[in-house]
């Protein structure tokens, strides 16, 4: 497998490269994705393909360009709450809290989405919105919450000297 992403991918036909990235992606090889389409997202309004690209910028840790790709393919899917959610998660990473409320907000469905509120939150809070966040937070706190949203929510209320 490895041998064949690597085989004259400067050659081959978009779609090859997109086949060969997609596989590259579901083997984990994060970084060869990003080698991969890195040039070849400018080409193309497939937006499946800046999707992988921003997923896989995201594994990396280069949440700036993640971020990037996410709003680009945001922008194309509005209504798509994955990307919503990706996207102010790449945001969040990238210190961009102000831009990734807005992203987390439209994540309301708990059983999809849990963490949303306590990254809304922490994002109002790293943002200055104090009054805001301490709002967020005390309303969660009355809400029935899955263990590791409440053991997040926890360490957030440690880290700003809520609790």
């Amino acid at each position: 497998v490895d041998r064949y992403l690597r085989y004259a991918w400067q050659k081959d036909s978009h779609d090859a490269v997109v086949l060969k990235a997609r596989l590259a992606f579901e083997l984990g090889q994060h970084r060869e994705v990003v080698q991969l389409l890195e040039n070849n997202v400018k080409e193309t309004d497939d937006v499946s393909v800046s999707f992988v690209l921003a997923a896989a910028h995201y594994s990396v840790e280069n949440y700036k360009r993640s971020a990037e790709l996410f709003e680009k393919v945001y922008q194309r899917c509005p209504d798509n709450l994955d990307v919503a959610y990706n996207c102010a998660q790449s945001l969040m990473r990238a210190d961009k809290f102000a831009q990734a409320v807005a992203y987390f907000k439209q994540c309301t469905d708990v059983s999809k989405y849990p963490f949303a509120s306590v990254h809304t939150a922490a994002c109002l809070l790293k943002n200055g919105n104090v009054a805001s966040g301490q709002y967020m937070v005390a309303d969660l706190q009355q809400q029935d919450l899955q263990m590791p949203v409440k053991l997040q929510l926890a360490q957030l209320q440690q880290d700003f000297h809520l609790a």
